[in-house]
């Protein structure tokens, strides 16, 4: 439900009820009092402030941070030796020996996996936790992209807002001469049909407003913060300076990136299981000592007269199945077939979409250039031209408004251009593992 309210602004009705004090936006979850928030809030001065906030409250990267630590602590499991195991009999009859009869027998064994097979258990464990490292760091590196697409939308939002504003005030100065005109006898068509441009303008502005709420909720469910939380505009001012693409990223990788080398730790990942399931040929060896409660004999004067007995004893396993064996060996060679050729096509569809980001990146940076040195100078100036024509009274209000009008799209194209060049580079970054731009950012506001 909406409210009409300053003429053409409209807001909200829980906008208004909140202004006027009626009720409260905690009543619907949002608590701008949090502290949490408040502190949040003070670090977003900055692109860097955002990014590194992410990384250290984003729930997903933390399930991902998690499930590493959980596999790290899987190795000392894996090098671990089983239980031992403890064994007690109770004789129901005793048995009568020369040395007296025997009633109780306690033993403990420990067995002893074959030689290499703990070792390989280990190194799989390892590549493993190392898969999970990586796939962190890829989740990070996804992350960081996300947060910086968001962010370059509403940078390209703030002044696509500043630049409908800027051509609004520059069209209502118009309409004070044409009223002027109107006044003296000039054509009263013209001042609708720039009333009529002013208006739609102003609806544009309105359309460009409302983009901010959505956007502001993407962040925050990157950053983990309540849906409803306002965030300054973006303070940097991207400059059209030249952004150098490392072309040696399209020869191949002389460091993988995060994803690749988690698919390339669960190769050897495979390869380790390989080997460990070869050894389930051998037997495991079982080592153990017992020991039994022997009674008095009762044959008197006898040797070892109740002695105790204390055996050691030592069993192997008998891995005589040998079909579940095989069929285990042979289930560990195709996972490692499985990683190795999906590790392949990953590698090329890579190898691919960097070409693409490439592509679209050198696309944006071209049009960057286009437009802020050749298509919008040019078009200030036939504007500037065109007014002071109009002005003058030797030129129509349509010509006026064609030029106006491109201005205006030049003006938001080249900002678009901006924005999909930076976008395109956070792409390329997620996709080869590190920066691969320097962004260029202007201490003061380009002059248009």
């Amino acid at each position: 439900m909406y409210v009409k309210i300053c003429g053409r602004y409209r807001c909200d009705l829980l906008t208004v009820v909140t202004v006027l004090g009626l009720i409260s936006p905690s009543i619907f979850g949002i608590d701008l009092s949090n502290p949490e928030v408040k502190t949040a809030q003070a670090e977003f001065s900055s692109m860097e402030g955002y990014l590194n906030y992410a990384e250290n409250n984003n729930r997903e990267l933390k399930a991902a941070y998690y499930k590493w630590k959980e596999k790290n602590e899987s190795i000392k499991i894996a090098n671990s030796l089983p239980d031992p195991k403890v064994r007690y009999g109770h004789f129901l009859r005793d048995i009568e020996t020369r040395t007296g009869p025997q009633q109780h027998r306690i033993g403990i064994s420990q067995t002893l996996p074959w030689f290499g097979k703990r070792r390989t258990q280990k190194e799989q464990a390892i590549e493993i936790a190392n898969a999970e490292y990586q796939e962190y760091e890829a989740k990070k590196l996804n992350l960081r992209r996300d947060v910086k697409v968001v962010y370059y939308e509403l940078h390209y939002l703030r002044e696509a807002i500043e630049i409908t504003q800027s051509n609004m005030t520059l069209l209502k100065k118009l309409e004070g001469v044409t009223q002027s005109r109107v006044k003296t006898g000039g054509d009263l068509s013209t001042l609708i049909k720039l009333q009529t441009e002013i208006a739609k303008l102003d609806d544009q502005l309105e359309s460009l407003k409302r983009l901010r709420q959505p956007l502001q909720s993407q962040l925050n469910n990157l950053l983990n913060l309540p849906i409803q939380t306002d965030h300054p505009w973006p303070q940097e001012n991207y400059g059209p300076s030249v952004m150098q693409i490392e072309t040696k990223i399209l020869e191949g990788f002389e460091i993988l990136p995060p994803k690749l080398s988690a698919m390339k730790h669960r190769i050897e990942s495979s390869e380790r299981l390989i080997e460990r399931r070869k050894k389930d040929f051998y037997p495991d060896i079982s080592i153990g000592i017992d020991y039994i409660e022997t009674g008095e004999s009762v044959i008197p004067n006898t040797a070892d007269n109740g002695r105790d007995p204390i055996i050691a004893s030592v069993s192997f396993s008998l891995p005589i199945w040998r079909g579940k064996h095989i069929a285990n060996l042979n289930s560990a060679k195709h996972q490692r077939n499985h990683d190795f050729y999906l590790f392949e096509q990953n590698k090329n569809r890579l190898l691919s979409n960097i070409q693409i980001s490439l592509n679209k990146f050198e696309e944006a940076d071209r049009r960057v250039h286009l437009y802020h040195d050749s298509l919008i100078p040019l078009a200030e100036s036939a504007f500037d031209i065109s007014q002071e024509s109009y002005k003058n009274n030797n030129s129509t209000f349509i010509e006026l408004i064609d030029v106006q009008r491109s201005l205006l799209e030049f003006q938001l194209i080249y900002q678009e251009s901006l924005k999909n060049r930076l976008q395109h580079a956070a792409h390329l970054e997620a996709l080869v593992g590190n920066e691969v731009v320097k962004v260029s950012i202007k201490t003061e506001k380009e002059n248009r």
